[in-house]
């Protein structure tokens, strides 16, 4: 049976897993109400409570405008939401107005006739905990209220530090070139053998089967909506790293026990929240800033990102923000850890272990029998894992690869010998070292029949060819908005 210990799922941790998501999922079906007319001394302490807010400017707050996401009008004055989901405000134009919703919501708190639905101070439980911090509500004259499935879900989370984590580019799928980012809940108690056991918190958009240019242009003028969303890291890791071959990084970041449970209530509140999804601002890299933000107030980080946020963009902002991350840890791919292994190869290796895992020869083979102890077993590890690509990409069964793989692996542990592939080096250039998105220049030329002209470029994204290729994927190039403006002599702009 598999053990903890080694990092893998066992059936109790998968039921665990199971468990969280399944929470996480079913209470987005609870419907919020609350009682408008409050007994006479419920009353008397709400406007108690009110006046106490109104006099500290609570509402104008940076941490009530974090929690319920609000932002400057752009056009008009004042801030709206971005969250685009009426149950996720208790006044009616909450989504406008900071104070009507802080009313709304401290009304929503007095609520005693709710049974089956789920309670205001449950529902909006990281609102009641940082309300109750800052006004200090009496529990004889607020009583607070019990919060099972709130308490099952986030005990069984147990969540201690927060990790950020960016998958590379994916050149395969248009919605995942820039990138993508997502933040990982470590459980207290969790080390480096046992993260797969943690939970991944993301931010995505449910695109349906749109594709091409319906995908495009619904994604760049807000045709899709997002929502968060939880899932175990182990399927994230298959996900990104083995089926999508995109090598993941890893920064841990140094918010306290505390701070990490703050945000772990707020993503409890934004579970059913749906957002208007747009590819350049308000997507993956840019939500996911929010939460940070609410675990430790005085982070400004989505103040960066007001045109454009690009994942990577925000992995540098993070990165480079002071005493943010306390360390960082690099997951490369199948891919990755294959061609690693490969270039050391001869080439009768190479064609041993293509052979061994497509079944065209074995390990009674001659070829293969001639070589060192040492060779053998390296042969037979890289087989096992060229098998396992093999299987993810479609060339195999997942049953008929499985005992293929198990043959193999018999085969590998009666040489009595140590691993012989070596571990993947960590690349010198790290994402965050990368250069900036966007880019200006200018220059002057000459055109054969037109003359002398001066030129201004602006890119806002992304990289090309001619860009310095470390922190980026190799050989790979996407640019978006690219524009040139040219003044030749004596004639106008173009």
């Amino acid at each position: 049976m598999p053990s903890c210990a080694t990092g893998q799922m066992t059936p109790g941790s998968a039921c665990r897993a199971l468990l969280v998501a399944i929470l996480f999922s079913f209470v987005c079906l609870c419907p919020v109400s609350f009682a408008d007319v409050l007994a006479p001394e419920q009353e008397e302490y709400l406007t108690v409570l009110l006046d106490e807010a109104r006099e500290r400017k609570l509402a104008d707050s940076h941490v009530w405008h974090t929690l319920l996401h609000y932002e400057p009008r752009l056009l008009f004055p004042g801030v709206e939401s971005l969250a685009d989901d009426e149950r996720f405000f208790n006044a009616s134009n909450g989504k406008q107005e900071p104070f009507a919703e802080l009313e709304a919501t401290l009304r929503a708190f007095f609520d005693s006739g709710i049974e089956d639905e789920e309670h205001p101070q449950c529902r909006f439980i990281a609102r009641y905990h940082w309300l109750r911090e800052e006004l200090h509500f009496d529990s004889s004259r607020l009583p607070e209220q019990k919060c099972d499935r709130f308490q099952e879900w986030f005990d069984a989370m147990a969540p201690e530090r927060i990790t950020l984590v960016f998958p590379a580019s994916y050149m395969n799928n248009p919605a995942s070139m820039y990138g993508h980012t997502f933040l990982r809940i470590d459980g207290a108690g969790q080390n480096e053998r046992t993260r797969f056991l943690a939970y991944g918190a993301s931010y995505s958009a449910f695109a349906g089967n749109d594709g091409g240019i319906a995908f495009a242009l619904k994604g760049l003028f807000g045709g899709y909506f997002g929502t968060f969303a939880l899932r175990p890291y182990y399927e994230q890791v298959k996900s990104y790293s083995d089926l999508e071959s995109r090598d993941i990084w890893e920064y841990e970041l140094s918010l306290s026990p505390e701070e990490t449970r703050r945000a772990v209530k707020h993503l409890w509140e934004l579970r059913d929240t749906k957002f208007v999804y747009y590819f350049f601002d308000e997507n993956c890299a840019y939500h996911i800033l929010s939460l940070l933000e609410f675990a430790r107030p005085s982070l400004r980080l989505s103040d960066k990102y007001f045109w454009y946020a690009i994942p990577s963009d925000t992995v540098q902002g993070v990165a480079r923000t002071p005493g943010l991350v306390d360390s960082i840890e690099y997951r490369p791919s199948l891919v990755t850890r294959l061609k690693h292994h490969f270039a050391s190869f001869t080439d009768e290796e190479l064609n041993l272990t293509k052979k061994l895992s497509n079944l065209s020869a074995t390990v009674e083979d001659a070829e293969f029998l001639k070589l060192s102890e040492k060779n053998r077993a390296k042969v037979l590890e890289a087989s096992a894992e060229y098998l396992n690509f093999l299987v993810l990409t479609g060339e195999y069964e997942e049953s008929e690869g499985a005992e293929f793989a198990r043959n193999l692996m018999l085969s590998r542990s009666s040489i009595p010998l140590g691993r012989q592939l070596g571990s993947i080096p960590t690349p010198a250039i790290r994402p965050e070292d990368g250069h900036a998105v966007a880019r200006i220049g200018g220059g002057v030329g000459f055109e054969r029949g037109r003359g002398v002209f001066s030129a201004f470029r602006y890119r806002p994204a992304y990289h090309d060819l001619l860009s310095p290729q470390q922190g980026y994927l190799p050989g790979a190039e996407i640019s978006f908005g690219e524009t040139e403006f040219r003044h030749y002599e004596e004639q106008n702009f173009e």
